[in-house]
């Protein structure tokens, strides 16, 4: 489907690069994890957030305002973990090196002054997201402090492209 927005330049050349921490099934698949949500005490605001904050990344897409972009992907992966360590029964997909990827992302971030950030599918692995620009700084710190904590060095490098390659 279409976004229905004109997609600033920036975000035309993104990396994601996922971090694989765990290759195996989920203990708790996502049919299940969301039929724990049905009765989630949080379930309520939880679409209010979606729902804010879909219009709101279309609108950081549209004006190419990174910083938004990035507190707010990182938001939408920690609320979909806590939704899950909050739910009954409770459970978590993450592993110890999630969270030790996402402090090495924000300090990276901080100290190099890199528009760096994470998000998270519902499991433990960790994707790297980055405009183009920085590819170069990215890769060396990526294969120095981040991929030794992923299984196997595992890294899938995905990026934006113009629709599919054979």
């Amino acid at each position: 489907m279409p976004v229905p927005v004109s997609i600033d330049a920036v975000f035309q050349n993104f990396h994601d690069d996922i971090l694989i921490l765990k290759s195996d099934k989920k203990p708790v698949s996502s049919s299940a994890g969301h039929a724990l949500m049905n009765h989630h005490p949080y379930r309520n605001g939880r679409i209010h957030q979606a729902h804010e904050n879909t219009l709101n990344l279309l609108k950081y897409l549209e004006t190419g305002n990174l910083e938004g972009f990035i507190e707010l992907a990182e938001s939408e992966a920690l609320s979909l973990h806590a939704l899950m360590m909050s739910s009954t029964p409770s459970y978590t997909l993450l592993h110890p090196n999630s969270l030790l990827l996402i402090e090495k992302i924000r300090e990276f971030r901080k100290t190099k002054d890199i528009p760096v950030s994470f998000t998270m599918d519902a499991g433990p692995n960790i994707h790297l997201l980055y405009p183009d620009e920085y590819q170069k700084e990215i890769s060396g710190w990526q294969e120095k402090e981040l991929q030794p904590l992923c299984e196997e060095s595992r890294i899938i490098r995905d990026y934006v492209a113009k629709g599919h390659r054979k």
